[in-house]
């Protein structure tokens, strides 16, 4: 009678032990399973918050760029609707400053020549300055700021059909199509993405 009872005890322990290690199995691949999602959504997160902050930089640089051509007339007031891009001798906040809007078609802020040696280049506020900070007594462009771009495109286009691009050389051009474009180059990489373009009309 006793050995049975233990032989009966031996069993239960075994099946016991044997539910465990199911169980443990089971617990590890579910603990395995829940960190795997919880990591994959860390990783979204993240991904997504520096893609928004993108596009908040981007947004503000666009706005920069509207809000200095804000109060600027059609066309140059010597040169009518002669040109595109700026008059000889102007530059963007020189002596000569541009003073149409389309002073600035071909405006790129990464490539200014308009800028003496020496000075730093990069995006712009509103008030047509280069973004920069004081570093060791040096005003240089941060960091942060290095791998952003401003490109701006004027283009008349047609009153009636203002998806239609008329050609830069018609001099009785009435309305002109203003285009930002924003654009990121991520570190280690060597082609600019665009995060965002703003457009808007500007007629005579």
């Amino acid at each position: 009678m006793l050995m049975k009872q233990i032989s009966r005890t031996r069993k239960s322990s075994r099946r016991r032990r044997a539910w465990t290690l199911i169980e443990t199995t089971l617990t590890t691949i579910i603990v395995g399973l829940a960190v795997s999602a919880l990591v994959k959504l860390v990783l979204t997160s993240t991904q997504t918050n520096r893609y928004t902050q993108r596009l908040t930089i981007g947004a503000l640089l666009a706005e920069n760029c509207r809000e200095m051509m804000a109060n600027l007339p059609f066309c140059d007031p010597a040169e009518a609707t002669l040109n595109f891009g700026p008059e000889s001798g102007e530059t963007l906040n020189g002596t000569s400053p541009y003073n149409d809007v389309d002073d600035f078609d071909g405006f790129d802020s990464i490539t200014r020549p308009d800028i003496s040696s020496g000075n730093p280049i990069g995006p712009i506020d509103a008030s047509r300055r280069v973004i920069t900070a004081l570093d060791g007594g040096v005003q240089k462009v941060p960091v942060e700021w290095l791998n952003w771009r401003q490109q701006i495109a004027v283009d008349p286009v047609d009153a009636n059909n203002l998806n239609v691009t008329l050609p830069k050389t018609n001099t009785a051009r009435t309305c002109v199509r203003i285009t930002v474009t924003i654009s990121y180059l991520p570190p280690g990489e060597v082609t600019w993405q665009t995060v965002t373009q703003l457009r808007w009309i500007k007629t005579r």
